[in-house]
């Protein structure tokens, strides 16, 4: 492997790093070639470069500004160096703490990236434009694809359904019972996705693992779990795995067997139910919405005899293996090419690759 050519040094060298004050508005804004870095959270040491300046706006408590100083930094380069930083550890090992962990201004500032001439951080970030619009409109567009047949998977799943709406009702409570025990620490972390049900945290690229994990719920295979702030988007599922999940989930347990686990985790799931979902839940916007279990364990669903629940899990099986087996290869080629994508900038923003030797396509 070839050796970095870039020596490293701290952003404030080619770089001033702002606190929001409310009363310093107009200094503090957002200008064209800024870089904003989350400060704290879970996505603590993410950036972005503006391309545009953002009227009006100012940045908060939560965000850190980055300006590059004139003929010594370029936003472009210094946000992907940042975003090489995040991908490799470096910015999670320097906000290491027992508490929370927050990428503090000051942090940012001594923070070390690559310092070519700004004349070398341009050409770089002209190539890392390049490429990762190239991987960026691939990525989307098997992002678009995954969204298309997640619609599809849900028409089959939804015809399927539509009969054992015939069948004598009771109300959810009846068949689920709310179980709040406290997880072992030992446990995995699970993530409740309305595209993918419950799955390992680890599975999901769009996830960042949490901090503290001592308030999380005991998941056990056959438990439905609610993401209560997403049930209104079908974030919701019957588990297959043993692990844990946050306090803003509910976890109910099967209340005697009257729903064969495969088919709860599809029924609950389908569309009909997702929008009885989507009325129950309360708060004056969307992204406020909640749906706790007493409001949702009034919705009253059949429950088909054990043999047609097999047979209709079967049915779905069949039905949805290829579409399944389309979203998971989409998938996967989106992880590489995110993977692909880390790589490119690591081995760019340090000099591995030569740009100069690189022509735009």
């Amino acid at each position: 492997m070839s050796h970095a050519r870039f020596a490293t040094g701290p952003i404030k060298r080619i770089a001033e790093v702002s606190r929001f004050g409310v009363a310093e508005l107009d200094a503090l804004s957002l200008m064209a070639g800024d870089v904003v870095v989350a400060e704290g959270g879970a996505g603590y040491g993410r950036s972005a470069w503006l391309s545009a300046p953002v009227q009006g706006w100012g940045f908060q408590s939560a965000i850190i500004r980055v300006r590059a100083r004139a003929q010594r930094g370029d936003g472009r380069f210094l946000n992907y160096a940042l975003q090489a930083s995040s991908a490799s550890g470096e910015i999670a090992i320097a906000c290491n703490s027992s508490t929370v962990a927050r990428f503090t201004a000051e942090k940012v500032a001594r923070h070390p990236v690559p310092q070519p001439s700004v004349e070398e951080q341009r050409a770089v970030a002209d190539f890392l434009d390049r490429k990762t619009a190239q991987l960026d409109a691939f990525i989307a567009d098997q992002e678009e694809l995954i969204a298309l047949l997640g619609e599809r998977r849900s028409a089959v799943l939804g015809r399927s359904l539509d009969w054992v709406w015939q069948l004598p009702t009771v109300p959810l409570k009846r068949l689920f019972r709310p179980r709040r025990v406290l997880a072992d620490a030992s446990r995995e972390v699970l993530s409740v996705h309305r595209d993918h049900g419950v799955v390992p945290q680890g599975s999901l690229s769009d996830n960042a693992y949490p901090e503290d994990t001592s308030r999380y719920r005991e998941v056990r295979p056959g438990d439905l779990a609610i993401n209560r702030m997403q049930a209104w988007q079908g974030a919701l599922g019957v588990s297959e795995l043993l692990g844990m999940v946050g306090g803003d989930h509910e976890v109910v347990a099967p209340s005697g067997g009257s729903f064969v686990p495969k088919f709860a985790n599809a029924f609950l799931r389908s569309p009909r139910l997702v929008a009885e979902y989507r009325t129950r839940s309360t708060g004056i916007l969307p992204s406020q919405w909640r749906l706790n279990w007493e409001q949702m364990g009034e919705i009253r669903v059949p429950v088909p005899p054990t043999p047609e629940q097999h047979a209709i899990v079967e049915h779905l099986d069949r039905e949805t293996s290829e579409i399944d087996s389309v979203i998971a290869d989409a998938g996967e080629a989106i992880a590489l090419s995110k993977e692909r994508r880390s790589a490119l900038i690591a081995s760019a923003v340090t000099g591995r690759i030569d740009v100069s030797n690189e022509r735009a396509s």
